[in-house]
């Protein structure tokens, strides 16, 4: 099984940004870091849609992925409704790829490595 942590950071006047740290469980030697800067407006709830789309993208059934937005964790699995037709788009793209039995699990944001990078990437 592959854990996933994953965070966005909306536009600040020069970019936009998410991150996705891919986990191997049984391995802790054998990870990923995926950084995208993106030279175009986002807010912070469609960054991190594109992070949890990214890490959607790779992976498997039965994977975990893990994120600090309990907005987004509670939109995708349908607990919340969304107000906003730009992020309805986006939750049906996360929802057509999800794999089968992949669990989406709200940590908060200290535990969260992939915000833990995206801060110290802000700080440089």
């Amino acid at each position: 099984m592959t854990k996933y942590y994953v965070d966005g950071s909306g536009w600040n006047g020069k970019e936009s940004k998410f991150c996705v740290v891919q986990r191997d469980e049984y391995n802790q030697f054998n990870y990923h870091n995926y950084i995208a800067k993106l030279e175009f407006q986002l807010t912070n709830n469609e960054a991190e849609y594109y992070a949890l789309i990214f890490a959607l993208l790779r992976a498997r059934p039965n994977d975990e992925i893990y994120m600090d937005s309990q907005l987004i964790i509670n939109q995708v699995t349908g607990n919340w409704k969304i107000n906003y037709e730009h992020l309805r788009r986006l939750r049906e793209v996360a929802k057509k790829i999800m794999p089968e039995n992949v669990k989406l699990i709200w940590v908060p944001r200290e535990k969260n490595n992939a915000g833990v990078i995206l801060e110290y990437e802000s700080m440089g």
